[in-house]
């Protein structure tokens, strides 16, 4: 059984970072402990929270207590997320290395349209660090975008931007979302390439819109949910344990789908959405995320 360390945010309230991550992993059959870069009442999105963020300092103290114990050398993946102290990228660098372990970096920046929510030198830190240590990589497209400098408009350019992403050192790249869509936008399209066994693949997640969220500024009614990226990453941090890059890349999503599909089920009857009526539903999908592994990944993920 494969041990994870996963060093992002948290929040006592709600599912984004740790909170979003570690159940799934949980359920997917790995032994998860979690260093919480933020600890926060709730996520950001609600407009005010309470709460800390650990500097750099804090987190290698807790790091050299686990150190004390001998337990670092017993990760063998480390899954980082959300940071906001620059040498914290430095420290995970330098804690792969000493426990030999396997990184998942999912690059967290910004999106859009919100834009940047970290500070701009994360920026060159993901790029000059992460980007080499790391042998997954998970950005949106925004952070893509940041990372490479290279702008994504069209397929084209969006293998364009890969392909430097691929440059910078990482082997295998999911770019989770992008703002390209097909079928008149009935999914979002997210691209996959896993360079050791030269596989690319185009991501098909289909989008989830309800009447409840139709606004001036949403028309089609799209559901903006939190924490599925991080949950994404984990999702594919743990079936990467056991299936191929791709076909892991398609079983998390699934995993993903059935907890966004269970969330509004428990909207049934609820005149309006909420922020808080959207904080994932992981236990109503506990067990499409345990049988995620055997479900056909071509669903989502096509070879090109």
């Amino acid at each position: 059984m494969q041990r994870v360390l996963s060093i992002q945010s948290h929040v006592v309230r709600g599912k984004c970072g740790n909170a979003s991550a570690a159940f799934p992993l949980e359920l997917l059959g790995l032994e998860v402990d979690r260093l919480n870069t933020v600890q926060f009442s709730n996520h950001t999105g609600y407009g005010s929270w309470t709460g800390k963020m650990l500097e750099t300092a804090e987190v290698s103290s807790l790091l050299e207590g686990l150190r004390n114990k001998g337990w670092i050398k017993k990760y063998d993946v480390i899954l980082s997320g959300y940071m906001r102290d620059k040498g914290i990228c430095q420290v995970i660098s330098d804690l792969v290395d000493e426990a030999g372990a396997t990184w998942v970096c999912d690059p967290v920046l910004g999106d859009y349209p919100r834009g940047l929510y970290v500070p701009e030198d994360l920026v060159e830190v993901h790029r000059d660090i992460s980007c080499k240590k790391a042998a997954v990589l998970t950005p949106n497209q925004f952070e893509a975008e940041c990372l490479t400098g290279v702008k994504i408009t069209d397929e084209k350019s969006a293998w364009n931007c890969i392909r430097a992403l691929h440059d910078l050192g990482p082997q295998k790249i999911c770019i989770t979302s992008t703002l390209m869509t097909e079928e008149n936008g009935k999914y979002m399209i997210g691209l996959l390439s896993d360079n050791e066994n030269s596989i690319r693949g185009k991501i098909r997640m289909p989008v989830l819109t309800d009447k409840r969220c139709v606004t001036k500024d949403n028309e089609s009614g799209f559901v903006q949910f939190t924490g599925t990226g991080d949950m994404f990453a984990a999702c594919l941090c743990a079936h990467s344990a056991s299936l191929p890059f791709h076909q892991a890349v398609g079983c998390a999503i699934y995993a993903v789908k059935a907890t966004l599909e269970a969330t509004l089920d428990r909207c049934q009857g609820l005149t309006d959405l909420s922020k808080a009526d959207l904080e994932l539903n992981q236990i109503g999908a506990r067990h499409k995320i345990m049988n995620s592994g055997s479900y056909d990944w071509t669903e989502f993920v096509k070879l090109l």
